[in-house]
């Protein structure tokens, strides 16, 4: 509870709770019993990026354990971020499959398929478009305190 920030929900009943406190809780429930796999449906859906940072570190310790994980997300920053392999279906079908590069290098399909480039991607073409280098965009970040 207290690795997911919910130790403040531990006695409230549970149709007290917003959808992504229930969210939360549910996480929390299931990594606590340490299955081998986990399956996850937008994970991150309906938290803010505070919790859905704290979630993805939870998903993160888990994958390090050496557990595995399958998340169906609509969420394409955190595919991105997050997963090792990447399949995106369509109308039940597999249209594309491989590594996040590969996956998300098409921006063209992306948009065919009404899916969010994600903004890492975004602001490396822009970079790429303006001569910049992603080292000094990296370290502005740090200087902002924004990573």
């Amino acid at each position: 509870m207290k690795e997911i920030n919910i130790t403040d929900l531990k006695d409230r009943p549970c149709h007290h709770l917003s959808y992504g406190q229930k969210k939360r809780v549910s996480i929390a429930a299931i990594t606590a019993m340490e299955p081998e796999l986990l399956i996850l449906d937008e994970p991150t859906a309906w938290l803010d990026s505070k919790n859905t940072k704290r979630v993805s570190e939870i998903l993160d310790n888990f994958s390090k354990a050496g557990k595995t994980m399958v998340v169906s997300t609509h969420d394409t920053d955190f595919a991105y971020e997050f997963a090792d392999y990447i399949y995106v279906l369509e109308k039940g079908r597999i249209v594309r499959q491989g590594s996040r590069d590969e996956v998300f290098e098409d921006f063209e399909f992306l948009k065919k398929l009404n899916l969010n480039i994600p903004n890492v991607l975004k602001i490396k073409s822009y970079l790429k478009y303006k001569n910049l280098d992603e080292n000094d965009y990296g370290k502005f970040l740090e200087e902002k305190n924004l990573l």
